[in-house]
């Protein structure tokens, strides 16, 4: 998934994917992708950031699980 918005702020970068980490969103808890992430892993799959214009997350799955 990939947006053209104003990104991923530098200083989150490295712990985008921890629990509770958030730019400031009103009313954000910073539980969005620290939860989507564990799930694609509980999946057998991964995902990570891409540099890009806006924000790039990219998820990879199995076909088929092993």
């Amino acid at each position: 998934m990939e947006d053209t918005g104003p990104g991923i702020p530098p200083e989150i970068r490295a712990r985008l994917f921890e629990p509770f980490i958030t730019s400031g969103k009103k009313d954000g808890l910073g539980l969005g992708l620290a939860l989507s992430r564990q799930t694609v892993l509980d999946h057998g799959g991964d995902m990570w950031m891409e540099p890009a214009a806006g924000a790039r997350l990219v998820i990879r799955l199995p076909l088929k699980k092993s």
